[in-house]
């Protein structure tokens, strides 16, 4: 499986053992084997930090799914609750031959989904740049654990910008980020844009969240 580290989170495309911002969900990713008898892969998962606990399996992949030369992906609680947060979920993975035969698991990365972040602003405003000035962004996040956020914002042609914002709210209230100081930000013509705000929990790798998008506009 590919693992994930925090690097990830400030690329124009993630890789690896990740959340997701749909819902309650993770990310994972490995790289298909180069063997025509291979026909599928099996995903197990753990949720527990018991060392006994058995891994069961929760997904199976047709090679047809996995493209040559690709990444093979899966969303795991990709459903209308998702997967508990505040709980590592450990996986592997393993390929089945066309006689039925299944290899030995492959490498077990484990992950934490912490709360998503609650995007307060903007939520659909128009800005006129030359009379509000750029947007002030505010999130809150009631808990204890993220020290990191990565502010994403995008555009219709694709991710515009990605920045560290270490967390100042440990009183539990609302952070802001006014855009107006952020010396790197590509200028934002008119239209319109989504931004989220991921959560990096204090293990950095193996724990986090992605809100949900918010979107706004310039004019």
């Amino acid at each position: 499986m590919v693992p994930h580290t925090v690097f990830e989170d400030t690329s124009a495309i993630e890789k690896g053992i990740d959340a997701v911002p749909e819902t309650n969900g993770i990310f994972l990713a490995w790289y298909p084997l180069n063997d025509r008898n291979i026909t599928k892969y099996n995903i197990y998962r753990k949720s527990s930090d018991d060392p006994f606990a058995y891994f069961r399996p929760i997904k199976t992949i047709d090679i047809e799914s996995a493209t040559a030369g690709k990444d093979t992906t899966f969303i795991d609680g990709n459903t209308e609750t998702g997967l508990p947060t505040y709980m590592y979920h450990y996986y592997f993975v393993t390929a089945v031959n066309k006689d039925g035969l299944e290899g030995q698991a492959g490498d077990t990365l484990r992950y934490m989904l912490l709360p998503k972040p609650e995007l307060n602003r903007p939520d659909g405003e128009i800005y006129d740049i030359s009379v509000d000035g750029l947007p002030v962004l505010q999130w809150s996040f009631i808990d204890e654990n993220p020290n990191l956020y990565i502010l994403q914002i995008e555009n219709s042609w694709g991710i515009l910008h990605y920045k560290g914002v270490f967390r100042r709210d440990f009183n539990n209230d609302a952070q802001t980020l006014d855009l107006s100081t952020v010396v790197d930000l590509p200028e934002l013509t008119p239209g319109d844009y989504r931004w989220r705000i991921d959560s990096i929990g204090p293990e950095d790798d193996d724990s986090g969240s992605e809100s949900v998008p918010k979107v706004f506009t310039i004019k």
